[in-house]
């Protein structure tokens, strides 16, 4: 997990870079506002990810996004590798959705 603010460049060079960690059997979800602009930078984003599975999908409010994860999680599926970012997606989970971000 991986947050924080960035400048379109330095955005773009850190999806790049973590989608080469994470290698090419990860497919990577890229929101798409439903306007011309969210298209245009989902096809960009596909440009840029070249050699990599992405999947631009419709953008939702963040609840309806959130539920099939929770339904999941209340079902035992959703296992979690242990590092150093698990305290911090604990904290993020535990507010939501009342985040800031």
């Amino acid at each position: 997990m991986l947050r924080g603010r960035a400048n379109p460049g330095d955005f773009e060079r850190l999806l790049f870079n973590t989608a080469t960690q994470d290698g090419t059997r990860v497919r990577i979800g890229v929101g798409k506002d439903p306007g011309q602009a969210g298209k245009s930078q989902a096809l960009h984003l596909m440009r840029a990810l070249s050699g990599f599975t992405v999947m631009p999908a419709a953008e939702s409010d963040k609840l309806t996004r959130f539920g099939p994860f929770s339904s999941q999680c209340r079902a035992g599926n959703v296992k979690i590798r242990r590092a150093g970012w698990n305290e911090d997606l604990f904290r993020a989970l535990e507010v939501f959705p009342r985040s800031r971000s």
